[in-house]
């Protein structure tokens, strides 16, 4: 799970990223972890870095946590936003940006570990490890690495992987929800995987097997844009 510290405050950086690896450690869970010391550092590297967790605070110089976190919401719906204040008084404001919680200075390492648990959770069920579905073969974990797009036909799906094609009884939002950040509903039908994308074109995507997927004209400012990121890293 790789998960960015934006705090201008060094010795709550420092202790953020102890108290995020000790909860690594003893939940033997694999993280990297990026610091910044303001909002501008992590925008300028935002497109060479895709983030599944950020832990934001919100009393920033120039550009606040806040603001940072309603810019990363235009280009990317899915990163855990955390935030990180000294106040209680932003929770309305930041309902727009669905943050996971709002950590109080100082950090609780109880609390903090609670609020990472759930984090880990909702990033496995997006197919941090692996996306789960239930088959004709049964139950099927399919390593989202391997899966180049979904299509979408009533209520069932069918994935394609490189080693073959797996169908199962849901619905886009449900697989949408289950999915790392760079899958995109690129359309009604279609959900794809940013990185087996080949090229862009204006209304549509080649994919790496030379599959051509339709890009509906809502989304495709957010699909240029994270295919431009990928192709920067």
């Amino acid at each position: 799970m790789r998960i960015a510290i934006c705090e201008n405050e060094i010795k709550h950086q420092e202790r953020v990223q102890r108290l995020l690896q000790q909860w690594a450690n003893d939940s033997n869970r694999d993280i990297s972890i990026s610091t910044f010391k303001d909002a501008e550092s992590l925008i300028m590297l935002w497109e060479d870095v895709i983030y599944d967790v950020l832990l934001l605070d919100i009393e920033m110089k120039k550009i606040s946590g806040m603001e940072l976190a309603k810019i990363i919401r235009r280009i990317d719906d899915n990163v855990i936003i955390i935030f990180i204040t000294s106040h209680t008084s932003y929770s309305l404001e930041g309902y727009d940006v669905n943050p996971l919680h709002y950590l109080i200075k100082p950090i609780q390492e109880k609390v903090f570990f609670k609020v990472l648990d759930k984090a880990y959770a909702i990033y496995s069920l997006r197919g941090g490890d692996g996306l789960l579905i239930n088959s004709e073969d049964g139950l099927v974990k399919i390593p989202t690495d391997t899966i180049c797009y979904i299509s979408m036909s009533a209520h069932y799906a069918k994935v394609y992987t490189s080693n073959g094609i797996y169908e199962t009884r849901t619905t886009a939002k449900e697989l949408a929800m289950s999915l790392p950040a760079h899958f995109i509903d690129c359309h009604r039908s279609y959900i794809i995987n940013m990185f087996k994308v080949n090229c862009t074109f204006n209304g549509y995507v080649i994919m790496n097997d030379h599959t051509e997927i339709p890009v509906s004209r809502s989304r495709s400012k957010q699909v240029r844009e994270l295919f431009a990121r990928i192709q920067t890293r």
